[in-house]
């Protein structure tokens, strides 16, 4: 499953892009992940555990792209491991967000498919990182504010912890969606 949506947030400043530390963040989002996971025991929902990066955080100067992929799994009875591979194309009025969301073994195939649509994706005349002009709307964070939630954030800092908990909420759709269009069960520790 891949999601896209743009977020008119103002023109992100990419200065952190050499403090982008892989291990800190990771280890931040399993903090978060832990957290969260106590809600969800309380929703009955499965826990899940981050096991590491599938990709590290990068930013490339010349598309202006944010990637990074990371790897975890349920600690429910089939355990079953997940990828959620991120784009953040930064614009000048904000950036496009992809997100594809699969099963490790999936990810290669699914990776060249975002990639190949991504390819056709251009920002219009005028709204490029590079026509930012003085006076711009100006998001008010960076790029690791971008990585744990963006504004929310902001408006809530304990978010910035458990941000993987909206994404792995997010996961639980694309099961849904498994058994919908593939006739597939789903058992009730993954509900």
């Amino acid at each position: 499953m891949a999601l896209f949506e743009f977020e008119d947030v103002g023109s992100i400043k990419d200065d952190e892009k050499d403090e982008l530390d892989p291990e800190e963040l990771l280890s931040s989002f399993k903090e978060g992940t832990k957290a969260g996971n106590k809600d969800r025991r309380e929703r009955g929902w499965e826990e899940i555990e981050l096991t590491g990066w599938q990709q590290a955080p990068r930013y490339d100067d010349e598309t202006m792209n944010l990637v990074w992929a990371i790897k975890g799994q349920g600690l429910g009875p089939d355990g079953a491991p997940f990828v959620n591979y991120n784009v953040r194309l930064l614009g000048r009025r904000g950036y496009m967000s992809a997100t594809v969301l699969c099963a490790p073994e999936d990810l290669n195939v699914a990776i060249k498919e975002a990639e190949e649509l991504l390819t056709g994706f251009r920002y219009t005349a005028g709204n490029t990182y590079a026509e930012y002009q003085a006076g711009d709307k100006l998001a008010e964070y960076g790029l690791m504010g971008l990585m744990v939630g963006g504004g929310a954030v902001l408006a809530f800092p304990l978010l910035r912890k458990l941000w993987f908990v909206i994404v792995a909420a997010v996961g639980g759709v694309g099961q849904f969606f498994r058994m919908l269009f593939f006739g597939e069960k789903i058992s009730k520790a993954e509900s």
